[in-house]
């Protein structure tokens, strides 16, 4: 088993707290919300080992991507969001470089956290806004699109992934442009 601390400080140096934002066009109130946690390294053995250790104490993936060069890496990450809130929760307190990511990473992770039980009220036509309040959706968004931007060079920071106007003008496209924040469940009879 990985000492705590020793895994903070992977995390500090090698790891990347993120929410992902996911936006299909054909269809205007869906919003994949994806807050994770990555490890990267250089495909190499030890590191390789590392991740595997990463897994069975956390959970998640490994991916290996190999485009042929040397550049082929090794990954872990959380694919669940329990996952991702046990080691972000678990970690946080030993974080130096990386606490103010992973404190925004499990906000909006326990906002999620509290309305898992909302997901399919409606089963497969289920959207955000039956999820989410506009206000919520909005908090979610300007802590995605910049909760990292200090670390991206100007070209990613400048795509639609970390625009937050772009997303900001999604929730409202979602709820209609309505003032009314409250939870559109809640003022069903």
């Amino acid at each position: 088993m990985l000492e705590l601390a020793y895994v903070a400080g992977i995390l500090d140096g090698e790891g990347s707290f993120q929410i992902q934002l996911n936006h299909n066009r054909k269809i205007v109130k869906n919003l994949a919300i994806t807050p994770r946690i990555i490890i990267g390294f250089k495909k190499d053995k030890e590191e390789s080992a590392l991740l595997c250790e990463f897994q069975k104490q956390f959970g998640g993936k490994i991916y290996i991507s190999n485009d042929g060069t040397e550049k082929a890496m090794v990954r872990w990450m959380t694919t669940k969001l329990d996952e991702t809130v046990n080691v972000a929760a678990t970690v946080l307190p030993l974080l130096h470089l990386k606490k103010s990511q992973c404190e925004k990473l499990l906000i909006v992770a326990r906002v999620m956290q509290g309305h898992q039980d909302r997901r399919y009220i409606k089963g497969p036509t289920t959207s955000l806004i039956d999820i989410y309040s506009k206000d919520e959706l909005q908090m979610i968004v300007k802590i995605a699109t910049t909760m990292n931007a200090g670390r991206q060079n100007t070209k990613y920071r400048d795509t639609k992934g970390r625009n937050t106007d772009y997303y900001l003008e999604l929730v409202d496209k979602m709820y209609g442009q309505c003032n009314d924040t409250t939870r559109i469940m809640e003022t069903l009879p």
